[in-house]
């Protein structure tokens, strides 16, 4: 059954979702490069003098239709590598129901 995958990650680590998901067997895959928004409530301004109201990141979305047994091995891959990983931005999957494929 084929299904769509989307992966959001900071620009930093397009690289190494890209190595992810050839490591799983996903060959073929289109990217956007987009800018992430994150907005910050009083409370955690406070707490951090540096802090600004807002962050904005320099982020991609890979996505790409594929295999259920391969989206399998995908998460298996990603969730390895967000436990190891020294960033506060993990990588992220959404899998998607596809009703018709042509």
């Amino acid at each position: 059954m084929i299904k769509l995958i989307a992966l959001t990650v900071v620009k930093e680590l397009e690289k190494d979702a890209i190595a992810l998901l050839k490591k799983a067997g996903i060959l073929t895959w289109s990217t956007i490069h987009m800018e992430g928004h994150k907005q910050y409530n009083e409370n955690q301004i406070e707490k951090n003098w540096f802090s600004s109201t807002h962050n904005d990141v320099d982020s991609m979305l890979l996505f790409s239709f594929t295999e259920n047994e391969k989206i399998e091995g995908l998460i298996r891959l990603l969730n390895e590598f967000n436990q190891k990983a020294d960033c506060s931005s993990p990588v992220k999957l959404a899998v998607l129901q596809v009703e018709q494929f042509i």
